[in-house]
């Protein structure tokens, strides 16, 4: 079994019970791979080398996504910080607005908290919050986004 990357094959690795920190861990295995662990109510693992980035098998880009479809350019950026500071207050989708667009965000155990249909970076934005107005706790989170080429999907930081 493997994960597959946009055009290589990461290979599956077995890891050993490790006691680490309550503020996580990071190690090598002697690959070129490094792997950094993250403590919360389940252990997030993120497996990276200088091509690839994995976390719990979703594979994230190692920059920001950047998509063509035909004549139209869309930006995906991976992080979001409402905190009132008015940056990165919402997240915004650079070239969406032109398109017919569904965009869903999902938590990391595959749960829905967000959904908005002709996503515009203005009337409909994702600001951190669930569809009820609840803010979102600190966490990676994960999107699928339908519009003329896709889907797409990726990863969006949220940190305040």
């Amino acid at each position: 079994m493997s994960f597959v990357g946009l055009n290589k094959a990461i290979a599956q690795v077995q890891a050993s019970p490790t006691v680490v920190s309550s503020g996580g861990g990071f190690g090598t295995d002697g690959n070129g791979n490094s792997y950094s662990f993250t403590i919360g109510e389940c252990v997030i693992v993120t497996a990276s080398n200088t091509n690839n980035i994995l976390t719990q098998g979703f594979q994230q880009p190692t920059n920001d996504s950047v998509i063509t479809n035909d004549s139209t350019l869309i930006t995906f950026y991976n992080g979001i910080t409402p905190n009132g500071d008015n940056n990165n207050e919402s997240w915004i989708l650079d070239g969406i607005d032109s398109l017919t667009n569904s965009v869903s965000i999902f938590n990391r155990w595959g749960d829905l908290v967000w959904h908005g249909d002709n996503y515009d970076n203005v009337n409909i934005v994702w600001v951190g919050k669930n569809n009820k107005g609840v803010e979102l706790p600190p966490a990676t989170y994960f999107y699928i986004i339908y519009a003329r080429g896709g889907p797409y999907n990726g990863w969006v930081e949220l940190t305040r």
